[in-house]
């Protein structure tokens, strides 16, 4: 008998499994396959609330921001994560994308934002590698990053010693309410029993299980390749704005350089195609040139869980009040981990939800 069961060990559902275990409840946590080795383990570990603000996103940005600082408050209390702080870089690849570029960047201030303007020589000092036909970028420093390949891991760990059972290769495959009032789910080849549910299954089917949220899997193919031998090419998140070419962007790690992506609904397809290889390559060139020499390591695609307003779902379901879903962070997951796994334990606890997340309905 567990307080808590939890389906899907995501950075979302460890994140919930932490702030519940924290507030003395017995956890089970389960993934289909390992923890923390699905979609956010496909990601780009990119902290970058403002960055990654779209003209219609002002909730995820609050959200974001919120979620940013419990990272930083995460990086004081595990010795585990490292965060790298030099900030990001919005680039206009082309001329014709200034005025864009001139709109986000307005906007940005706007709501109060810490962004500057940046051109010319002041651009390139700030990062030399970009192409000097780059004519403009907004830098955020509040925008960080991690490499979220090496927290993972230890966070699972971490989870183990403080407590929470967590079985791996192990999918849920249905769950049902009992008489008494208490949450039978079986999963793998067991049945458990808890008092409450949290649904964080990200884009999977649930097998067996009525789906409480539409969610759109939105794949993303991704390389990464090997910095040069003399140091870091890039040291700032780089993302492209191209009106010709779409989006891209480029994430430095300590020993690889993550180069991503494309934003496709595909179902569940995960194929990486020849297409997807060339667009993101061919953006990525034009805004940082010394990549053509470097070696791949990796080529890969995930799926981003969205829904179709785009913003996440944490509720409870309707009628069902023992059981919770948390989904439907998309192309923020990383980010939003750690607030909505905190707002996820709240709500399930006191009833009462985080103001970060009091748009993030079924309703909505």
């Amino acid at each position: 008998m567990y307080d808590v069961i939890i389906a899907g060990a995501g950075i979302a559902g460890m994140s919930a499994a932490w702030y519940l275990q924290q507030a003395g409840k017995r956890i089970l946590l389960l993934d289909a396959h390992k923890c923390g080795q699905g979609t956010s383990w496909a990601a780009a570990g990119m902290l970058a609330p403002v960055n990654e603000l779209e003209f219609q996103e002002v909730e995820v940005l609050q959200a974001g921001v919120a979620s940013l600082e419990l990272w930083h408050q995460w990086a004081r209390e595990f010795d585990f994560l490292t965060l790298n702080t030099t900030g990001t870089l919005d680039i206009a690849l082309g001329v014709e994308d200034i005025p864009y570029l001139q709109r986000v960047f307005a906007f940005q201030q706007q709501l109060g934002l810490q962004v500057q303007w940046l051109e010319g020589e002041a651009l390139q000092t700030l990062e030399p590698a970009l192409s000097r036909n780059i004519p403009a970028a907004v830098h955020s420093r509040t925008d960080i990053q991690l490499e979220h390949r090496e927290f993972l891991p230890h966070f699972a760990d971490h989870l183990r010693q403080a407590g929470v059972d967590l079985r791996e290769h192990c999918p849920l495959h249905s769950w049902t309410l009992a008489e008494d009032g208490t949450v039978q789910v079986q999963a793998g080849e067991h049945s458990f029993t808890a008092s409450q549910l949290l649904l964080a299954t990200g884009s999977a089917p649930l097998p067996g299980t009525a789906a409480p949220v539409r969610i759109y899997p939105i794949r993303g193919q991704m390389i990464s390749v090997a910095p040069p031998a003399g140091g870091p090419l890039v040291h700032h998140n780089v993302r492209i704005r191209s009106k010709t070419y779409g989006y891209a962007y480029l994430a430095p790690k300590p020993t690889r350089i993550i180069l991503g992506s494309t934003t496709e609904e595909m179902g569940q397809d995960t194929r990486l195609t020849a297409g997807g290889m060339m667009d993101i390559l061919r953006k990525c060139y034009h805004a940082v040139p010394g990549i053509y020499d470097l070696n791949v390591l990796e080529t890969w695609s995930g799926l981003r869980p969205a829904t179709l307003s785009r913003h996440p779902v944490l509720d409870a379901l309707p009628g069902t009040p023992q059981v919770f879903v948390l989904n439907g962070l998309y192309r923020h997951g990383i980010l939003l981990g750690p607030l909505m796994g905190r707002a996820a334990a709240q709500l399930m606890t006191t009833g009462h939800r985080l103001p970060a997340v009091a748009g993030f309905t079924l309703a909505n």
